[in-house]
């Protein structure tokens, strides 16, 4: 992302007077190296978010580390080492007094390193935990509020250069805001319209070629390593293939023998795991928006299921109940996510 802008009559009249203040407190001799590094380094809604929180002792310190902080032109691969990373944010630790957040790596200019920890060092959550901070819980309810879905969405799509898919959001730690998406604001394609992310258009009936959606499996297999679930197809921002598959080619199944994916025998006892009974119906869950009826199932060939739900786990409600659904299929609760950076 590039973080260079115009600095215009309208940016310098909206904060004047605080401007005065910051160059003034700052010591600031040479104006136009403080507007040439200021720009360089930070976009500029992170300069309107450190005007709008500007005092003597707050925002100021923000300017301060930001003209101060290492300039760019390290070599390739620096902060692939561990050992790079943490003595940038033990630094920074030091600056501030306190664990920095990732809020304030991006606010001070120090995207590279969120980016890297993100890339090479399994996200920012887990680091905080390799350096022995603690890791911040969120109030119940946090991920209802689109605000706070919202950043963590638009930081994400900075970073990737693209809207983020589910496999983004997991390997940063941060799972709980794609169930928030599906719970509480519509769902990806919702969300996505939402912020404006145009979705790419297929002409009427693409799905419909089976060469289509070949080469869109396929692809999707070679990312997760396996044939992808109907909950994967949705995760991963493919949903529209879900109804295609089973009007236009035959299902799940026949698509998987089409492709030439083997489907191994499933061994003795395998329908008495009631986790696996879990991730099938999770899938109807994730496709029709809510709980499947017991005529859906049938609809779907899925005989076996329906048949060990009965011989194994207590019989089709109970197995509703137990997963928390009502009998319109309504969730009985919502998820609330308790672990966030």
């Amino acid at each position: 992302m590039s973080t260079s802008w115009d600095i215009d009559v309208t940016v310098v009249g909206e904060h004047a007077d605080d401007l005065v203040r910051v160059l003034t407190l700052l010591d600031v001799a040479d104006t136009q190296k403080f507007w040439s590094t200021i720009r360089r380094r930070w976009s500029l809604r992170q300069f309107r978010h450190a005007m709008a929180q500007f005092t003597e002792s707050g925002a100021v310190d923000l300017f301060r580390r930001v003209l101060s902080s290492e300039p760019r032109g390290r070599k390739k691969g620096h902060w692939k080492s561990w050992k790079n990373v943490e003595a940038a944010l033990r630094e920074f630790e030091g600056e501030l007094g306190h664990f920095p957040s990732s809020q304030e790596l991006r606010a001070t200019g120090r995207t590279s390193l969120l980016s890297a920890i993100s890339c090479y060092h399994g996200g920012y959550i887990k680091a905080r935990r390799r350096l022995g901070a603690d890791v911040p819980r969120l109030a119940s309810g946090h991920w209802k509020e689109w605000e706070n879905v919202k950043e963590v969405l638009l930081a994400l799509q900075q970073e990737l250069g693209r809207f983020p898919r589910a496999t983004d959001v997991q390997k940063r730690e941060q799972g709980s805001v794609w169930v928030a998406i599906q719970m509480y604001h519509g769902g990806v394609n919702a969300v996505r319209r939402r912020l404006g992310v145009k979705e790419e258009r297929k002409v009427n009936g693409h799905w419909d070629v089976w060469t289509n959606v070949e080469v869109e499996l396929s692809q999707l297999c070679r990312e997760l390593g396996r044939f992808p679930t109907a909950k994967d197809l949705n995760d991963h921002g493919r949903g529209a293939l879900l109804t295609p598959i089973q009007r236009t080619h035959g299902g799940f199944g026949a698509v998987r023998k089409r492709m030439g994916v083997k489907v191994d025998k499933q061994p003795n006892g395998y329908w008495r795991s009631f986790e696996r009974v879990r991730i099938i119906l999770e899938e109807f869950i994730f496709r029709l928006g809510r709980y499947p009826t017991y005529k859906e199932l049938g609809q779907a060939k899925q005989y076996t299921l329906l048949t060990s739900l009965n011989k194994y786990h207590g019989g089709f409600r109970a197995v509703r109940d137990r997963l928390g659904y009502r009998e319109d299929g309504t969730p009985k609760f919502v998820m609330t996510s308790t672990v966030s950076d």
